[in-house]
């Protein structure tokens, strides 16, 4: 499944990220504010809300716990992004493929939330990629 800038709500970590995953979170965010996807903090009791208004794909830039995954509404799509996460709570790469989310990475994310390239939003985010 393809992520889509306009089902997507991106979930930010609570706690400040690793500082190897810092530039790909500052990336993620910047995405997020120039192509219009929410983005909410773990932290806010209502985070959830954002997904019963139409978006049903998660972009996780931090880790769920597994009674949260249980409560995300029927049909929702998590996409957990790796690159977010520090070393020691990324999933093992030979468990990826019974994972309940999808793993991805922070560029993975941005391209296909910009859909294509040779537009104002492309030309702007690629340069905070390079």
């Amino acid at each position: 499944m393809l992520l889509s800038a306009k089902r997507s709500l991106l979930l930010l970590p609570g706690d400040p990220p690793p500082s190897e995953a810092v530039r790909n979170l500052a990336l993620l965010r910047a995405a997020a504010e120039r192509l219009n996807v929410p983005a909410v903090s773990v932290n806010s009791p209502n985070w959830r809300v954002g997904l019963a208004t139409g978006r049903n794909q998660l972009v996780s830039a931090g880790p769920l716990e597994s009674a949260e995954m249980k409560r995300l509404p029927p049909g929702t799509a998590v996409f957990l992004v790796l690159d977010c996460l520090a070393e020691a709570e990324r999933p093992p790469q030979e468990s990826w493929q019974t994972m309940a989310a999808t793993p991805v990475t922070a560029e993975m994310v941005v391209f296909e939330w910009l859909e294509r390239g040779a537009t104002p939003e492309f030309r702007e985010l690629i340069a905070l990629i390079k």
